[in-house]
């Protein structure tokens, strides 16, 4: 089974341009024991690259 991480390496592998490479900074189970609510809760990957390069920027 992919975590969050096994997938967001896997499509930044494979669909590096993807808009949709995500995942939630928190786990959902402990929100019940939280006062409140992170307010950091995803981080979103986004890809470029340079005109004329082979490298890809994170």
């Amino acid at each position: 089974m992919m975590d969050q991480v096994d997938r967001v390496i896997y499509d930044l592998k494979n669909n590096p341009f993807s808009r949709r490479i995500m995942t939630n900074i928190y786990v959902h189970q402990d929100l019940s024991e939280m006062n409140l609510y992170p307010c950091a809760y995803s981080m979103t990957f986004n890809v470029t690259q340079k005109k004329g390069e082979d490298r890809l920027i994170l």
